[in-house]
């Protein structure tokens, strides 16, 4: 067996016992947000071919929330998993199968599509989700899209999901977390990080090149599988530690 054929992409998924993660989840209804001027669904609608929706889920670069977020809200709102020859029974089946994804992280991406979208024009980089989720306290309340806007112009550097938070906090928007809150938590590892091992020992100088090599003899796999679960890696990496020179 090879070693891309070892590798699952279960291993870099969020487990479903975050508090944010269920937050965010819970929080609000269901239907994303509508499309309508949306780049990264023009010339798309419920009537579109799933494999072209789904070639643009893989082809999504540097906007990754906006992009893969978008074109998955318009396949779960409109149940576009029913026209795959693959006969799909749910959502949760669709996203495992076609996937390997948890319903948890694709509904995640859903939610933050509007936050990403509103402070994107206020940024010289891609927003990425950990930036998103920062934001989300703010958003949830009322005026939440000014107040969030205002949030990410008036956060210095590279405007980091701590940074966001200091900032948020020096604003009034959200408290500040008390010293014990910020021990404990630093105390404790993110039980998700153990889930990054076989990751991590996959990617490694070594076995890196066996995955690269994999990947050009079956570019489907490597389009398909690999390079979606190489950017949830990265999310979920940025999602739990954040920017490491903003410490």
């Amino acid at each position: 067996m090879t070693m891309a054929a070892k590798f699952t992409v279960a291993s870099t998924q969020p487990e479903t016992g975050s508090s944010v993660l269920d937050e965010l989840i819970g929080a609000v209804p269901a239907q994303s947000p509508a499309p309508a001027g949306n780049k990264f669904v023009s010339q798309l609608d419920a009537n579109s071919p799933l494999d072209e929706v789904e070639s643009r889920i893989t082809a999504a670069t540097n906007e990754y929330v906006v992009e893969v977020g978008t074109l998955l809200g318009l396949v779960r709102d409109n149940e576009m998993w029913r026209k795959s020859e693959t006969p799909y029974t749910s959502w949760e089946e669709y996203l495992r199968i076609r996937w390997d994804w948890t319903p948890q992280y694709a509904n995640l991406l859903i939610r933050l599509v509007p936050i990403v979208q509103a402070v994107s024009p206020h940024s010289d980089r891609p927003v990425n989700a950990g930036q998103g989720k920062a934001l989300w306290p703010i958003w949830t309340q009322d005026g939440g899209h000014d107040k969030a806007v205002e949030v990410f112009k008036q956060t210095p550097g590279k405007k980091s999901a701590a940074a966001i938070t200091r900032t948020a906090v020096a604003l009034g928007y959200i408290d500040e977390e008390t010293k014990p809150q910020k021990e404990a938590r630093a105390a404790a590892p993110p039980a998700v990080l153990s889930r990054f091992r076989e990751f991590a020992d996959l990617v490694s100088e070594g076995d890196g090149k066996h995955l690269i090599e994999a990947a050009k003899a079956d570019p489907d796999w490597g389009k398909g599988a690999l390079l979606p679960t190489l950017r949830q890696a990265v999310w979920m990496l940025e999602s739990e530690f954040g920017d490491p020179s903003d410490d």
